[in-house]
């Protein structure tokens, strides 16, 4: 009998279906921040499991397994995003097993949060790669995301740590240009440092529909739609040393390679000065829309699909990616990169 899933975890989504929208939601995902760990032996590390997605999530349960032969739990905390308890944080580093569950019956969360962070220690027994996984699905417990008492998980992602061998400078370049739909595409992500040969693997998330990857890194086929896909890609050289980068790459239409975003590039803020930058778009047909794909903008900042504007007022510096998209009527996709600083009050004033 399945007495962890249905008492309590349960019988909070009978309580939460009463309070929750029956609502259709969006899907949410259950994974580990980094998809490739590297330490070494006897160091500590941590372990960050996210809710990532969900247009309103009113619990979440995690199951992890490791192996406790490379890695020992030290601590967990529980993340403060759902604040009601089901089942305290546990763990058992003789089994390899942690547990945690926790709910909301008001201001549900949505978007991405953090569920549970974990700090481990490495054991002094080097591995090329030992997983933690995620428990999707599993008798009698397995993790899962809820709202309305709905389930709403769609997937899980876990990490993989190495332990030992990773003394070479071994880097990795993430750059890699465009695609079009329907026109041959052959890259390959530049490598430097390490000892060729090397060797390439996506550990987490997909290349774009049409595209495969080799052994020896080569990107290749002939895309099949647009849009924009993001991976973790994994080299490894010949001596062993690994490293790893997150990877995007953006496929845009065959026809429309006319429509642009102006301006080509953001105006520069100012630290807790009002704030306004419009988005425009050349060629293609229009009336366009607007979204941001990928990125986070600087704390005090909002974009407005509506009327493609960015206003507010910052209030941290430093200097973020922003990925947009502009479609127009005719459902001609381009997709821009901008960068959007945010400089001290007297950066531009020449003080």
């Amino acid at each position: 009998m399945r007495l962890f899933r249905l008492a309590p975890f349960f019988a909070l989504a009978l309580l939460l279906c009463v309070v929750s929208s029956a609502a259709a939601q969006s899907p949410a995902l259950l994974r580990t921040q980094l998809p490739l760990i590297t330490v070494s032996p006897g160091a500590s590390f941590q372990v960050v499991v996210e809710v990532v997605g969900g247009s309103s999530v009113d619990g979440a349960e995690v199951h992890l397994q490791f192996n406790p032969a490379h890695m020992q739990v030290t601590s967990l905390s529980a993340g403060t995003t759902l604040p009601l308890t089901i089942v305290s944080p546990t763990f058992n580093n003789s089994a390899g097993t942690i547990a945690y569950a926790a709910g909301a019956v008001t201001n549900f969360p949505s978007g991405t949060f953090t569920l549970l962070t974990i700090n481990f220690t490495a054991t002094t027994l080097p591995t090329a790669g030992s997983p933690i996984n995620l428990v999707r699905l599993g008798i009698p417990r397995q993790s899962e995301v809820t709202f309305g008492g709905r389930a709403i998980l769609s997937g899980t992602q876990g990490s993989m740590v190495v332990i030992g061998g990773l003394a070479l400078p071994l880097a990795l370049s993430p750059a890699l240009p465009n695609g079009v739909v329907g026109q041959g595409y052959n890259q390959t992500p530049f490598v430097s440092g390490g000892s060729a040969p090397y060797t390439y693997t996506i550990i987490r998330g997909s290349l774009p529909a049409g595209l495969s990857i080799n052994s020896n890194g080569a990107i290749t086929g002939t895309p099949t739609q647009a849009g924009i896909s993001s991976f973790s890609l994994r080299v490894t050289d010949n001596a062993g040393a690994t490293t790893w980068q997150e990877v995007v790459l953006t496929i845009t239409a065959a026809n429309a390679q006319g429509l642009v975003f102006t301006p080509s590039s953001l105006p520069t803020a100012n630290l807790n000065t009002p704030y306004q930058a419009v988005l425009g778009a050349m060629g293609g047909t229009p009336p366009y829309t607007f979204s941001l794909l990928s990125g986070t903008l600087p704390t005090g900042l909002a974009f407005n699909s509506v009327t493609a504007t960015i206003t507010g007022t910052p209030t941290a510096l430093g200097s973020t990616a922003l990925t947009f998209q502009v479609t127009d009527s005719a459902g001609n996709i381009g997709i821009a990169t901008l960068i959007l600083t945010v400089a001290p009050t007297d950066a531009l004033a020449g003080h």
